[in-house]
């Protein structure tokens, strides 16, 4: 295998695309064809057979209750809005859900 950026460093721009793209295709061509199959599987088989499985199973045992709710309230203690985001020194009146940032009040 060649170092594809070594052998074509310090050639003018045009060139050196050129040259990199002739040394990748070299590079890729000189693979065994096993390699050709084994990501042709993977990526067409293998990886669409887990999508579909973690499909399946998030359809069959969906989160929902009380599990989902104290998700929504994790959520909600990490995920707060702050001042700062939107540019604001002082909560809005009424919006006890706003926390303003020491470094958003000057």
């Amino acid at each position: 295998m060649e170092n594809c950026e070594q052998l074509c460093n310090g050639r003018p721009a045009e060139e050196e695309a050129a040259c990199m793209a002739e040394c990748q295709a070299s590079t890729i061509e000189r693979q065994p064809a096993a390699v050709r199959t084994y990501m042709e599987v993977l990526f067409c088989i293998v990886v669409p057979f887990f999508q579909l499985l973690a499909a399946a199973l998030t359809y069959t045992f969906p989160i929902k209750g009380e599990r989902l709710e104290a998700i929504y309230r994790g959520q909600a203690d990490h995920f707060q809005v702050t001042a700062a985001v939107v540019g604001l020194t002082a909560a809005p009146e009424g919006r006890d859900d706003v926390v303003v940032l020491e470094s958003a009040r000057g």
